[in-house]
This record gives C-alpha cells, structure tokens and sequence, in this order.
C-alpha cells in the first residue's frame, strides 16, 4: 500500500524523507508530496497544524472523502479526539520525534470500527477516547509505522466497496439507479442477488443475527411521501413512532454499526 506524506511548511521535506524511510521499513510505501498533488482516495499523512490549509485547497465535494483517508500526526493531547471527530478523520498519530516511528510502545488514535476485535485499547480518560475512535495499539507489529501498516491493512480490508451499477440495476429490470456501499465494520454480508429479487441489495448479518440492510425502488402507488412512510413504518415495524423524514436527492448515507441494535433493520427505499 502506498502512502502519501504530505508537506506544508517549508523545511520540513527532510523530517518527511526520515519518516518515510521508516514507514518503508514496515512495508508501506511512503511518498512525499503536496496536498493537493495527492489523490483523493490515497491514504496521507498530515501535520494537525497543516491541516486547514491543505483543505482549503482540496475541492468541496471531494473533502468528506479527503479526510476519511487522512491521519495527522502531532495534534495536541487534549485536542485530538476532538479534532478527529469534527472532520471524521482516518486516525491521529502522536509522537515526539521522527525516531518514534522505529520505535514502541507504539501507539495511535484509530476508528474503533476498524480494529474491534483487533490488537488492544489502551483505557483512557476524557479527551482521549470517544464512541468512534480510541487509543490503539498492535503489540504484534514492534514499532508505530508497524502499528499503523496494520491499521491501514485493517482499514483498506472494512473501506473495501460493493458496487450495484445501474446497469446491473436495469438487467434485474431496477430502476438504473447505482449504489456504492462499503459494508466493512458492520459484521453484514450481500445476499446473492438470485435470493434478493426486487431489491438493488440485500445484506444479511450471520445466522441468529436480526440486523439487515435492504435497498429497493418504492412501488409506483408509494412514491408520495405519506406511502414511503407508511412502508418505512412496516419495514421497521414501529407504526407508531416519531415523524419520519423524507429526503431526497440522497448523494451519500453513513450508517453506524455500532448504534445497531440486534432488533434494528436499517433500510433504504
């Protein structure tokens, strides 16, 4: 996996050139660059205080995206988890010295989404833990650049997408409509679409599991919003809870797993 240092201030390209030989030394690929010659889905690393400037040169639609692969480095104690949720963040990395990247206890603020199951928190107080990201680390891995390589490993294997085209869409005699879903983290797998007529798709937890994620175009007599409402409500098998809203021109939906309950159904129509 290739991974992209990002340089802000100028006289800073030698730290980068050290940390990126260490990076290299635990298989990842590191190359120096400017934020805005780095592409979107690549995963860089930034300095927290270059942040804000490099944002501001990256285009509106494709920030959200941007920051999803960024890691910074260096943000002050107190501040990190703060920072990683505002822009939701791949993850921060705290450390003193270009050394520490050859060196443990190694240590990183990662999604909790990412690594459940894998390597091992470290408990922290305040602003040192959130409900989306931790304290990390990989006793396995020997150094912080070892760390992060099984982090990114971790990441790249959840941010892996299912693509339904609209042609695919249309041959299942569908709406041409294209979904991009990236279901890692979420414990759901795809029904074969053979068993899931009707449906753009269907994703299914293990067996004994209740969660779910259903796509399908509404039924011609639904498409009013009273009708779409009226399905949710079935769907979800609440006919009587709060006001549903109805939005429309939908370009992007996150759904977090960990808010799922065993009973919830999380749908899409």
């Amino acid at each position: 996996m290739e991974l992209y240092l990002v340089v802000g201030a100028p006289g800073r390209a030698e730290e980068a050139a050290a940390i990126g030989r260490a990076l290299c030394g635990a298989g990842l690929g590191a190359r120096v660059a400017a934020a805005g010659e780095v592409p979107v889905d690549a995963v860089r690393l930034i300095r927290a205080d270059d942040l804000c400037s490099a944002l501001a040169g990256i285009a509106e639609g494709e920030r959200a995206r941007w920051l999803e692969c960024t890691v910074v480095v260096n943000e002050a104690r107190e501040r990190v988890i703060d920072l990683c949720e505002e822009h939701g963040l791949l993850g921060a990395v705290e450390c003193e010295d270009v050394s520490d990247w050859g060196a443990g206890p190694a240590r990183l603020f990662v999604r909790k989404e990412v690594v459940e199951r894998r390597g091992e928190w470290i408990a922290g107080a305040g602003a040192r833990e959130s409900d989306e990201y931790g304290l990390w680390s990989d006793p396995d891995a020997g150094s912080l650049a070892g760390s992060l390589a099984r982090y990114l490993d971790h990441w790249r294997e959840s941010d892996a997408e299912l693509v339904i085209s609209a042609e695919e869409a249309q041959r299942r005699k569908l709406p041409p409509v294209e979904l991009r879903l990236r279901p890692g983290g979420t414990g759901l797998v795809r029904i074969p679409p053979a068993h899931s007529t009707g449906y753009y798709v269907v994703l299914g937890s293990a067996p004994g599991g209740a969660a779910a994620f259903l796509a399908r175009p509404a039924p011609p007599d639904e498409r009013r919003a009273e009708g779409l409402e009226q399905t949710a409500r079935r769907m979800l098998q609440n006919p009587n809870g709060p006001e549903l809203a109805l939005a429309g021109g939908i370009e992007r939906v996150r759904a977090r797993p960990d808010a799922w309950s065993r009973s919830s159904t999380p749908t899409a129509c």
